[in-house]
């Protein structure tokens, strides 16, 4: 039996959270757990909640708290949750901030059904959904000169971090990356750790995000890895 993915959703849109609650609802694997248009409520809930959604769809543009201030709330409480931020301000300033929050996906209002369910899948299975847009933001955002703005920009990784890092992004175990790399258990969670404090992280999604936003790591998407199958 597949597992059941849980979803919140929170846009101050009464009739967008209704419609995409419906939308999300059609999917057998997708069940809609909570949703409001309230951005306070949501706050509340995630920190009163005794079992969290796997996957949190938020807008951004918001009141009384922006989608930005949501983000920053849940940043600093250290919740555990996998977000999609689903906006109409879909540009590469606002990309940018996926360095800050590490979100696991950033995508416009005027994604399609297909594309959406997919990016979902994604980030409940494996942290973090890119598409093809977000990759032209990613160069867009890196050719501007937010570029310059970068906190990562100077952050250097030693050459075993690099591949503890590289591990981690294929989703390998604690105890997977010490089998590869030769090293202790012990040793791969003092490189995560220093890996973490270097880059400002509190999870592995930042990491994830790291790697991609620097060219470290090339995520694969459900297309591709079907493509590769192929003679």
């Amino acid at each position: 039996m597949k597992q059941i993915i849980n979803i919140a959703l929170l846009d101050d849109d009464c009739l967008f959270v209704e419609g995409l609650a419906s939308l999300i609802g059609s999917n057998p694997n997708f069940k809609v757990i909570f949703k409001t248009s309230d951005p306070v409520d949501f706050i509340e809930y995630l920190k009163n909640s005794k079992e969290l959604p796997d996957v949190a769809l938020i807008d951004l543009n918001m009141k009384p708290i922006t989608g930005l201030e949501v983000l920053d709330i849940i940043n600093q409480s250290e919740i555990d949750l996998r977000i999609i931020v689903l906006s109409s301000l879909f540009n590469s300033a606002m990309y940018g901030y996926m360095i800050k929050y590490s979100i696991s996906a950033f995508l416009p209002k005027y994604t399609d059904k297909k594309e959406l369910f997919e990016a979902i899948e994604q980030v409940y299975h494996h942290k973090v959904f890119m598409n093809e847009e977000n990759q032209l933001l990613i160069n867009e955002y890196y050719s501007s000169k937010s570029k310059n703005q970068n906190p990562w920009s100077n952050i250097f990784l030693t050459e075993r971090e690099h591949e503890v890092l590289i591990c981690i992004c294929k989703e390998l175990s604690t105890r997977e990356i010490a089998e590869n790399l030769f090293i202790t258990v012990k040793t791969v969670e003092s490189h995560r750790s220093k890996i973490m404090e270097k880059i400002g992280c509190k999870n592995v999604i930042g990491m994830v995000v790291f790697a991609i936003l620097n060219g470290l790591f090339v995520l694969t998407t459900k297309n591709e890895m079907q493509n590769q199958g192929k003679p």
